[in-house]
């Protein structure tokens, strides 16, 4: 159970410090794709685009301070209860994309650029169920955070979390591999 914290921990952590930070550096460009879904109305399209943004970069923050300091262990079950309702969100938002994929150039939903296609889900669904674990084991009381700093880390904690972070890359990196397959695959076919 401390595996699936850690694990948890350092996917969630990442996911959302890495789409926040991607959204909080490409703004304007995160503000049209969601502009141009056309699922959120026009006029909200900013104050959801900012809400999104600053949401995934607090609590990926905030899972980080979990994980280094003891102190704020207590904050992990109500963060991974905001990540899991994200990731639900997450998932219906893309899910309205891809019942209407016409002129959707771009889901957002990962920093590497990429179309819409059904791979664009696991993203979000991924986010979901990691969250949902962390969920679970911390409301189990299998949450702890660890009192020592990286440098003192044991094979127990830093095995899951690197696999954790691995994993949101893998994950995130899916959507563009799979367009991408799907071209050469076309290409092929010619």
């Amino acid at each position: 159970m401390t595996f699936a914290y850690y694990l948890s921990l350092g996917y969630v952590a990442t996911t959302l410090l890495i789409g926040g930070m991607g959204h909080l550096l490409g703004f304007a460009h995160f503000r049209s794709l969601v502009r141009s879904h056309g699922i959120v109305p026009t006029r909200l399209a900013t104050p959801a685009s900012i809400l999104v943004t600053v949401l995934e970069t607090v609590a990926g923050g905030a899972f980080v301070l979990v994980l280094l300091n003891s102190e704020f262990a207590p904050v992990a079950l109500p963060l991974f209860a905001l990540s899991t309702v994200a990731g639900a969100a997450f998932v219906l938002y893309i899910r309205l994309l891809l019942r209407r994929p016409a002129g959707i150039t771009s889901c957002g939903c990962s920093p590497f650029a990429g179309p819409l296609t059904p791979a664009s889900i696991v993203p979000a669904s991924a986010l979901l169920l990691m969250s949902v674990l962390g969920l679970v084991v911390t409301g189990l009381g299998f949450g702890r955070s660890l009192d020592a700093g990286y440098e003192l880390l044991g094979f127990a904690a830093a095995l899951p979390l690197a696999w954790g972070m691995t994993l949101t890359t893998a994950v995130f990196m899916l959507p563009a591999f799979s367009a991408g397959l799907r071209q050469t695959e076309g290409s092929n076919n010619v």
